[in-house]
C-alpha cells in the first residue's frame, strides 16, 4: 500500500518536470529548509505567471502533520489534473483566468519521510527538542492562539514558543508577502469534515456564512463524484478550540480558511480508497478557485450586503428585505435550504431581483428554511460576500399543531458491551454508537416525554435530529448503516442502563432512513422523517406519556480495523455542546375537527337584467326560453360559530340537493361567493353588476348531467376559506348565487330546481373547525442582562395569562431576530430567567425573548441589544418588539 504513495523527492521531480514542461503555468521556487535540510518548495500556477500576483489567490498546503499523507498525494495529483486537461477543459481555463493558486504541497517532509520509512503514525517535524525527543505539532506553532504545551513527547507539543520551527516561519513569510491570498485551504486527514477558521469564541462571526457556503459548495462537488457527504464544523464546544494553527493564523489576517481532512484514515488503501479521495477533491478545489476572486479588496462589490432582515413570515410565504447600493450593473442572488450549511449554487437558487427584497411564496407551513442572499455584479460575474444567513421555520397552517421534544437527560445515553459504567454514560456523555475493539458494540438510548402531547391528537409529520459531533472513530468507508428505531419501553427504568436488556429491546419499527457511513456529517444535523406508518406507531405510544428510542451501527469489524463508531451530541455534561444540540424530535400534528351545519336565512331566484321574474324560497338556476337567465341567491350567517379568537375554520363546502332537472342542452352551473351591495340584497330583480364575484366555489356543473336528488358537495378552495374567517371575524354574513353560462343560442328552456323546504336536502354550508388560538399571549416585560459568576444572566418577567406557556430565547450578533429559529438558542421553558453559558461578555449581540402559548403561537420579541463594558459598565439597550 505504501509504495503506491509518492516519496519527497519523487514529487520534487514531478514538479520540478511541470515547471519546465509547462512554463506559462507552473512556477516552482524554493521557500527555505527544514529542520533536516530539505527544501521547502510552493508552487504558482496560473495562466498569466506574469500577474500571477495580482490576482487574487487560494493557497494550499498539505501535510503538515506527517503521518496525513492525503495533502502531499493530491498536490500531485491536482497539478496532474490540471495540466491534462487545461487545454479543453472549461471549468480549469475559466478557474485559472479567475485566480492564481499556490500550493505548497508538504509542509512537513521530514516528518512525512519519517512517517514512510520508519514509523507511519509520526505526527510531528523533527525538531529535536531539550529532552532529547523529537517534534513540533506544526499545526500549533503559529502565535495566533499559541498555547504553550509543557510535554515534549505529546502529539501536540506546540514548541518552545510561537514560530519556533522553520517550516512555520516560512509558511508565514510567504502568506505575509502575498496579499492577494484570499482563501486558505489546508489539506489534512481524516473525517470527511471541513473545520472553518474559528474566532475562538462559540459564537458566529461576520464571515461564518461565507466560511460554511464556502465549505458547502466545494462538499456539493465532492458529492457528485463520490456521493460522499462531508460535514462542516466550526469549533467544538466547550472543549478548548484548536490554537496556534496555520488556519487561524490566515483568519486572523482577513483570509478565509479552512482546513479539510480527507478520507476515514491517516494513511488510506490507495487503490481502493485514496484515488476516490483524490478524485473527488478536484472539483472541489476548482470551485474554491473560482470563489477566490469574490473575497478580493479589488472587487467592486467587496462590500457585504447589510441589514438582511426578515420582513414577514406566514404559513404560505417568507417575505426577506437587505440595505445595498445598487447600480445598474448590480442585481442579487437569493438562495433558499431546508437544512444548515447547505451549499449556494444553482440547485439552491430560487430568484435572482435587482430591488432589495424578495418573497418566496413558494413554502410549506411548519418548515424550516435557510436564506442566503448576495450580489452579483452583471459584467464580471463577480460577487459580494455573504451577509449572515437567516434561519426561520414558516408559520403553521389553520390545521396544524406542534410540539418540540428534547431529549430526557438522566435516561439519554449509550451502553458498551464490555463497560461495568454503563449508568455513568447517561446525561453527561456524547452517545457512542457502533463498534470498537475498546469499547466492544454500542447501543445509544434517547427517551422522550410525551406528555404534552394530546392523547387524541393525529400526527402528520415527526422529524427526528441528532447532532453528528465527531466521525474521527468511524474509520471504514462505506461499512455500516446508523438506524434509529421505536422501541418498547421496559418495565424497570434501570433496565436502560443495562447493555444486554438494551440489545434485546424489542423494536417496534425502524424510523425513516437508515445513514450509511459515507453520510456521517459532522457538524450537520442528521435528520430522520417518519413514515405515515412510523407516525401511527408513534402514536401508540402517547398513552405511556415517554418515547424510547434506541440507536445502532454496526456490529462487526473487518479484519485489521479497530473501530467504526460514530460520536453523537446529546448537549449536556462537559463533553456537549450546550442544550441546542441536544436530540430533538419536532412533531407536527392535528385533531379531528368539530363540524356545524348552517342553513340560509334568505333565499331566492331572480333574472338579473331587472325583469319582474322573481321567486321566493326557491333555488333555481338556468335560462327560461329566449335565453332569459334566472340566478339563484341565498345567505347564510354565521354567527352560531365558536368564539373567533379560539378558533379556525379547516375545511368548508356546500350540500346543495337537486329537486328537478329539465334540462337538456350545455348548460354549465357556477355556485360562487359573492359581494353585494353595500344595502344587502335587494328582495326585487335586480341588475347583476351591482355584485362583486369573488370567487367560484368548486367546478361548475353540467345541468344536463344532473339528475332529481342528486346532492352536490362543492369544497371551498383556500381564498374562500379566508373570506369565510374574514366574515366571521366581522361579523358579516356570506352571500351565494348560482349563475348559468352557455356557450351557443338555447332552442328551448333549460332549467335546475334544488330543494329548499325540507331541512334535510336543503342548501346547507358544512364548516369544521378546530379549537385553536388564533393570537399569541402578551410579551414578556422587564428584560435585562447582568454578569453572575462569569457569565451572563438573562432575567425577564412572564406574562400574567392562562394561555402562556413559555418562552424561547434566541442569541444573534448580528441583528434583532424576528423569528424564534433565527440564532442560537439558549432556553425554552417557563422559568423567568437563564444563562448564557457559551456567550461571550465582549462581544456585542442582542437577545429575544418570545412567548408561546400551546399552539404554538409566538409572540413578536422582546428584545435587549448588549454591549460589552465600557468604562466598567455594560450598554444595554431594550427594545419591546
Amino acid at each position: 500500500m505504501k509504495n503506491l504513495y509518492h516519496s519527497y523527492q519523487c514529487s520534487l521531480d514531478f514538479f520540478q518536470a511541470c515547471a519546465i514542461s509547462h512554463p506559462h503555468l507552473v512556477k516552482l521556487e524554493t521557500l527555505g529548509k527544514t529542520w533536516e535540510g530539505r527544501e521547502l518548495i510552493a508552487l504558482t500556477i496560473s495562466d498569466n505567471l506574469a500577474e500571477a500576483d495580482q490576482r487574487p489567490a487560494l493557497l494550499y498546503t498539505g501535510s503538515m502533520h506527517a503521518r496525513e499523507w492525503v495533502g502531499h498525494e493530491l498536490a500531485i495529483g491536482f497539478l496532474q489534473h490540471i495540466l491534462d486537461n487545461v487545454d479543453y477543459d472549461p471549468t480549469i481555463q475559466y478557474a485559472l483566468q479567475r485566480a492564481t493558486l499556490y500550493m505548497i504541497p508538504c509542509m512537513n517532509p521530514d516528518g512525512l519521510e519519517f512517517s514512510r520509512n520508519h514509523f507511519s503514525f509520526w505526527r510531528k517535524n523533527k525538531r529535536v527538542n531539550e529532552d532529547g525527543s523529537f517534534g513540533v505539532d506544526l499545526n500549533r506553532n503559529f502565535p495566533h492562539g499559541f498555547r504553550k504545551v509543557e510535554d515534549y513527547t505529546s502529539n501536540v507539543y506546540s514548541g518552545p514558543e510561537p514560530l519556533s520551527e522553520p517550516e512555520t516561519r516560512i509558511l508565514k513569510a510567504f502568506i505575509d508577502s502575498h496579499t492577494n491570498i484570499t482563501l486558505y485551504l489546508d489539506y489534512h486527514s481524516q473525517g470527511n469534515v471541513f473545520f472553518p477558521a474559528h474566532n475562538f469564541l462559540h459564537e458566529d462571526s461576520w464571515e461564518t456564512t461565507d466560511l460554511n457556503n464556502l465549505c458547502a459548495n466545494m462538499a456539493y462537488e465532492i458529492h457528485k463524484v463520490s456521493n460522499r457527504s462531508y460535514g462542516i464544523h466550526q469549533g467544538k464546544p466547550p472543549a478548548k478550540l484548536v490554537g496556534g494553527s496555520a488556519r487561524e493564523y490566515c483568519y486572523s489576517r482577513g483570509i478565509l480558511s479552512a482546513v479539510v481532512e480527507v478520507g476515514s484514515r491517516n494513511i488510506s488503501d490507495y487503490l481502493d480508497d485514496m484515488q476516490e479521495h483524490l478524485r473527488e477533491q478536484f472539483p472541489a478545489l476548482l470551485r474554491a478557485m473560482q470563489t477566490a476572486p469574490n473575497y478580493a479588496p479589488s472587487n467592486p462589490l467587496y462590500e457585504r450586503i447589510r441589514d438582511f432582515q426578515i420582513a414577514q413570515v406566514s404559513a404560505a410565504a417568507v417575505s426577506l428585505t437587505w440595505d445595498y447600493a445598487t447600480s445598474e450593473g448590480t442585481y442579487f442572488e437569493v438562495y433558499r435550504a431546508f437544512k444548515d450549511k447547505q451549499h449556494c449554487n444553482d440547485n439552491t437558487l430560487i430568484g435572482r431581483t435587482h430591488t432589495t427584497s424578495y418573497v418566496d411564496n413558494t413554502v410549506r407551513s411548519a418548515t424550516d428554511y435557510y436564506y442566503n442572499v448576495r450580489a452579483v455584479d452583471r459584467a464580471t460575474k463577480l460577487r459580494s460576500p455573504f451577509p449572515p444567513r437567516i434561519q426561520l421555520q414558516t408559520l403553521l397552517s389553520d390545521h396544524e399543531f406542534q410540539r418540540t421534544y428534547f431529549c430526557l437527560k438522566n435516561t439519554t445515553g449509550y451502553v458498551a458491551e464490555h463497560s461495568d459504567k454503563n449508568r455513568t454514560h447517561f446525561g453527561v456523555n456524547s452517545l457512542f454508537t457502533g463498534i470498537d475493539e475498546t469499547k466492544g458494540i454500542c447501543y445509544s438510548v434517547i427517551t422522550f416525554a410525551l406528555d404534552t402531547l394530546p392523547s387524541n391528537a393525529i400526527i402528520t409529520a415527526v422529524k427526528l435530529s441528532i447532532y453528528p459531533m465527531d466521525r474521527v472513530s468511524t474509520t471504514i468507508e462505506r461499512y455500516g448503516q446508523w438506524n434509529v428505531g421505536i422501541a418498547c419501553m421496559p418495565e424497570e427504568v434501570d433496565n436502560l442502563y443495562d447493555y444486554a436488556s438494551v440489545r434485546d429491546l424489542e423494536i417496534l419499527t425502524y424510523v425513516g432512513r437508515p445513514v450509511d457511513a459515507e453520510h456521517l456529517t459532522q457538524g450537520i444535523w442528521i435528520d430522520w422523517y417518519l413514515s405515515e406508518y412510523e407516525c401511527k406507531v408513534l402514536s401508540s405510544q402517547i398513552r405511556a406519556g415517554q418515547l424510547l428510542l434506541r440507536m445502532e451501527g454496526p456490529t462487526d469489524l473487518r479484519i485489521g480495523r479497530r473501530s467504526q463508531m460514530m460520536q453523537w451530541d446529546i448537549g449536556y455534561g462537559q463533553f456537549g455542546s450546550g442544550i441546542q444540540y441536544r436530540p430533538k424530535m419536532e412533531i407536527t400534528y392535528t385533531l379531528e375537527p368539530q363540524q356545524v351545519r348552517i342553513y340560509p336565512e334568505n333565499i331566492f331566484t331572480s333574472a338579473p337584467t331587472g325583469t319582474a321574474e322573481y321567486f321566493e324560497n326557491r333555488l333555481l338556476c338556468g335560462y327560461r326560453t329566449g335565453e332569459q337567465a334566472l340566478l339563484g341567491y341565498f345567505e347564510l350567517n354565521l354567527s352560531s360559530l365558536p368564539n373567533y379568537a379560539h378558533t379556525v375554520i379547516t375545511h368548508a363546502w356546500l350540500e346543495l340537493t337537486v329537486q328537478e332537472v329539465n334540462a337538456s342542452e350545455n348548460v354549465r352551473l357556477h355556485i360562487e361567493l359573492i359581494q353585494p351591495p353595500a344595502d344587502g340584497i335587494p328582495t326585487d330583480a335586480t341588475d347583476r353588476r351591482q355584485f362583486t364575484e369573488l370567487e367560484r366555489i368548486d367546478y361548475d356543473l353540467s345541468a344536463r348531467a344532473l339528475s332529481a336528488e342528486e346532492t352536490c358537495l362543492l369544497k371551498f378552495a383556500t381564498f374562500s376559506l379566508l373570506h369565510l374567517n374574514e366574515a366571521r371575524k366581522r361579523r358579516e354574513k356570506v352571500y351565494f348565487w348560482i349563475r348559468p353560462t352557455t356557450s351557443r343560442p338555447l332552442k328551448q328552456e333549460n332549467l335546475v330546481e334544488w330543494h329548499t323546504k325540507d331541512k334535510s336536502k336543503a342548501p346547507q354550508l358544512v364548516i369544521q373547525y378546530l379549537q385553536k388560538r388564533r393570537q399569541p399571549v402578551p410579551k414578556v416585560t422587564n428584560l435585562r442582562v447582568v454578569e453572575e459568576n462569569g457569565q451572563l444572566k438573562l432575567l425577564w418577567d412572564n406574562p400574567l395569562h392562562d394561555d402562556f406557556r413559555g418562552v424561547r430565547i434566541i442569541r444573534n450578533v448580528f441583528r434583532e431576530p424576528r423569528s424564534p429559529h433565527d440564532g442560537d438558542k439558549l432556553y425554552g421553558g417557563a422559568d423567568n430567567y437563564t444563562f448564557d453559558t457559551f456567550g461571550s461578555k465582549d462581544v456585542a449581540k442582542y437577545y429575544a425573548v418570545f412567548t408561546y402559548d400551546d399552539v404554538p403561537n409566538y409572540s413578536d420579541a422582546t428584545v435587549i441589544y448588549y454591549q460589552p463594558a465600557v468604562g466598567g459598565k455594560e450598554s444595554l439597550t431594550i427594545r419591546q418588539g
